[in-house]
């Protein structure tokens, strides 16, 4: 499932609002740059490179929304909604890579109007299919979001939350553990060894009797593979 798509029937990008995640699956409807901006900002959506995706489409949608035929203008009014959707999160390489890779779209002025919509949006779309991690503006890795999380270090990520939280206050080592992290009530392993990792993790528990509540093991997330990649 694609956290965020081109709806052509409403003109708007629909997008998974992760804040209510894992409770309940709410999606927020954008018709506009300006609620694109807002989406960023108030992270409705988060992860690097679907940060970006939401950048290029609020492009098309400044594209959308103007209705005359003079290019001139046409760009003018694009170039102005660009600023506020970088300024959302300015921090965030991958949204300014994706709309200054839109723009570029706007250099052949022998476009009309409403040819360019078409070719910003096949663009928005081709980055939706196909998202890129950036590294000091250089991409570093791409492809959709099944090879990248495919790939890598072939990390297996198992998180794991229990009644004493005893993972949080302790530093124990577990077989084919390579990095590990806390996330709210969770400790998250990032392993080689899922099998040998899970049976520690587990006899370890028992023996110190702090009952296990929640246990997955998962394929790391694309956002996960963002922060492998880039904290190399």
């Amino acid at each position: 499932m694609r956290t965020i798509y081109w709806d052509a029937s409403s003109f708007s990008v629909k997008m998974i609002d992760q804040r209510q995640l894992p409770a309940s699956l709410v999606w927020v409807d954008c018709k506009s740059p300006e609620q694109i901006a807002e989406a960023i900002r108030s992270m409705v959506i988060r992860g690097a490179p679907v940060i970006g995706v939401a950048g290029a489409y609020g492009v098309v949608l400044a594209a959308i929304q103007y209705n005359e035929s003079n290019r001139g203008d046409m760009d003018k009014a694009i170039l102005a909604s660009t600023v506020a959707i970088k300024q959302a999160r300015p921090t965030a390489v991958n949204l300014g890579w994706a709309v200054d890779r839109m723009i570029t779209l706007l250099d052949d002025q022998n476009i009309p109007c409403l040819e360019l919509k078409d070719k910003l949006l096949a663009e928005a779309e081709k980055m939706a299919d196909r998202v890129a991690i950036l590294l000091s503006g250089e991409i570093v890795a791409s492809g959709t979001p099944i090879e990248l999380t495919a790939t890598g270090a072939g990390f297996t990520k198992i998180s794991v939350r229990t009644e004493g939280a005893l993972l949080h206050q302790t530093e124990v080592t577990f077989p084919g553990v390579r990095q590990h992290i806390q996330k709210e009530e969770y400790i998250i392993f990032f392993t080689t060894e899922p099998g040998p990792t899970v049976s520690a993790i587990i006899e370890y528990l028992n023996t110190h009797n702090d009952p296990l509540i929640d246990l997955r093991v998962e394929r790391p997330s694309l956002e996960d593979r963002f922060l492998e990649i880039t904290t190399k």
